[in-house]
């Protein structure tokens, strides 16, 4: 995932009026406290219209209870874009969503509809707070077919990575690359031959990060934004700092997000103080296809057998879903143990060969 910089609602009322069409529809249903809702312009447009600021929530957009959700929506969107497929109209993405539905298993369904009384009434004894759930036990050897439960790699289609001509023109929030005539990566340092390449992930994989003031925030980074300095809040995911240690002695680790440099860099410098990333690719990095930031692995001048990707959106190894390693996507969760539980899986994949043949094995019952 990436990081959003903010960018100011549009002064345009017609435009405004656009953005906001279904606010009056929802009369009744109170819009979270994300920047984007909370801003003056959004404020002002919902009282020039009827709808008072008492109908912005207090509570974090990211409340315990809106996980599940997020989880259910990253299952529907690798579903869509599973077989590389454009979207013109909203009729076809309405038919799209409704397929990729019926696709998803049904028992996940069941499990975060079951889990979502408790959830809630969690949430409204915190006030909104973190959610305090047990410890989780280490998984065993099975975490392994959980853990590609969302991704059999065998039955996926592979897509190909479009073409330069169907890469977008420079944004005002990032520029889209070209791709390079030499690899994203300098060569092999000696230290790190025979190793296998791990490319890293870092919004809601290790970090995560807001542009709303959060009271237990581990670093706070300054990043300018047309001319503006925005103060970034970054919480770091529990047992990160072992994760990344014992990842750099077993792997050459690279650090690729679809961010922008401004604010992933000084995130990294004071996330890795050990160097245990040899190096970082940003945003101008990825290819933009349908919509995403993919990180095309192909173009990184490392053997395909010999390099994995940990991401928490399957959007973003789209290309090669079958050097993935999946990862749940993290906000807030202070008992979280995700990280931990995969080190027993990297430390078998570290000794491969071919990390098809070795993640084959992973993913059998």
């Amino acid at each position: 995932m990436f990081l959003v910089l903010p960018l100011p609602l549009p002064k345009d009322p017609i435009r405004a009026d656009k953005l906001f069409q279904g606010a009056r529809k929802a009369q009744n249903k109170p819009l979270d406290n994300a920047s984007s809702h909370a801003s003056k312009y959004c404020t002002s447009w919902l009282a020039s219209n009827g709808l008072k600021d008492e109908r912005i929530m207090t509570w974090p957009p990211s409340s315990p209870d809106l996980n599940p959700i997020e989880n259910l929506w990253a299952l529907l969107k690798w579903e869509m874009y599973l077989e590389g497929k454009q979207y013109s109209s909203l009729n076809s993405v309405w038919e799209a969503v409704v397929a990729a539905a019926q696709n998803v298993d049904r028992q996940q369904i069941k499990k975060l509809t079951d889990s979502m009384n408790g959830r809630l009434m969690i949430v409204i004894e915190k006030k909104g707070q973190v959610k305090k759930t047990s410890p989780k036990k280490p998984r065993s050897r099975n975490i392994f077919k959980a853990l590609f439960c969302c991704l059999r790699a065998q039955d996926v289609p592979q897509t190909l990575a479009p073409s330069q001509d169907n890469l977008l023109p420079p944004e005002d929030n990032g520029t889209i690359a070209k791709i390079p005539e030499t690899s994203l990566l300098p060569e092999l340092t000696p230290e790190d031959q025979g190793k296998i390449c791990v490319v890293i992930d870092l919004d809601e994989t290790l970090v995560h990060s807001s542009f709303k003031p959060i009271s237990n925030a581990d670093f706070i980074v300054p990043v300018e934004i047309e001319g503006t300095t925005h103060q970034v809040y970054v919480l770091k995911r529990p047992h990160v700092d072992k994760f990344l240690q014992c990842m750099g002695d077993m792997f050459e680790c690279v650090l690729f997000t679809a961010s922008l440099a401004k604010y992933a860099d000084p995130v990294t410098d004071l996330l890795d103080q050990r160097g245990v990333f040899r190096a970082r690719l940003f945003r101008e990095s990825c290819v933009f296809h349908q919509g995403c930031y993919v990180k095309d692995l192909s173009r990184l001048g490392r053997q395909l057998n010999k390099t994995l990707i940990l991401d928490n959106s399957p959007a973003s190894y789209i290309f090669h879903p079958e050097n993935a390693v999946p990862v749940a996507s993290w906000f807030d969760d202070l008992e979280d143990t995700e990280l931990l539980n995969l080190l027993p899986v990297f430390e078998e994949l570290s000794g491969a060969d071919d990390v098809y043949a070795k993640l084959k094995q992973l993913r059998e019952p």
